[in-house]
């Protein structure tokens, strides 16, 4: 009987830790995905704990904290050390899956029809 108890309380800790990392997770990759789209750089110059401006990535990350407690108690400092998401491999890697995602969406609606990309590039006048 004890023994079910037991069991109960990991399954539910289990459960719990589960949705936090789903959380955390979540918001790395939608602070990903946001920077992608408004080509952005993600890291700064001094992105440790003592910065002022940790980059665009990292600062994101703490703004998402602020509006959101759940969020705050799971990410940067309040999570788990081996488990953080915020190292530049976990950012290039969300990129990487993002970027195949848009590949095989492409390749979904065109198949083996041709397009073109057209891109949009300003020239700084100043130089």
């Amino acid at each position: 009987m004890h023994s079910q108890h037991i069991n109960k309380v990991m399954h539910a800790q289990t459960k719990e830790e589960k949705e936090k990392n789903r959380l955390h997770l979540s918001t790395s990759i939608i602070s990903v995905r946001w920077l992608a789209l408004q080509g952005c750089v993600f890291r700064g110059h001094n992105e440790s704990s003592s910065s002022s401006n940790r980059g665009n990535f990292l600062e994101l990350v703490k703004a998402f904290a602020k509006m959101n407690t759940e969020i705050d108690e799971v990410i940067l400092e309040n999570a788990p050390k081996n488990a953080q998401y915020i190292a530049p491999e976990n950012q290039k890697e969300i990129l990487h899956i993002i970027a195949n995602r848009v590949r095989q969406m492409t390749y979904e609606e065109v198949g083996d029809g041709c397009f073109c990309i057209l891109i949009d590039e300003a020239h700084d006048i100043s130089k």
